[in-house]
């Protein structure tokens, strides 16, 4: 069992949305089957580290892992780490939790944080200091 770092917990968060999408479809996909579509993008996992994934025992996940899973489910990445459809708290950070909406707003840089604010999704201060040359 991984130890309960942050890379193990988004791990198991993924690994348990990639099990509820790929037994969500009009017909489910078996992990085999899902280790298939991952081989013919490119990105080949095998079956057994789906199943691990899955079973929350992987110590972390790459985001390679995530992109082609998305696109061998047909979901969003996003929905791997943050599912919009599910009212739960999304560790986005080593102990910061946001709502998946507000996840969202991260990874599109639209986070509503005040200029100056301690917050560590202050995306507003990251603008500045990045887009400073504008």
């Amino acid at each position: 069992m991984p130890q309960d770092t942050w890379d193990a917990r988004l791990a198991r968060a993924v690994g348990e949305n990639v099990q509820r999408f790929r037994k969500d479809q009009r017909e489910p996909l078996s992990a085999l089957a899902l280790s298939e579509i991952t081989r013919t993008l490119g990105h080949p996992l095998h079956r057994s580290v789906i199943a691990k994934l899955e079973a929350g025992l992987r110590a972390s996940v790459s985001v390679g892992d995530i992109l082609v899973l998305a696109r061998a489910l047909n979901v969003p990445p996003l929905a791997l780490v943050a599912p919009l459809d599910l009212p739960v708290p999304v560790e986005v950070l080593p102990g910061v939790e946001r709502t998946p909406w507000e996840a969202l707003d991260w990874f599109e840089g639209e986070w509503n944080a005040q200029p100056g604010s301690a917050d560590p999704l202050d995306t507003a201060a990251w603008r500045r200091s990045t887009f400073a040359f504008d």
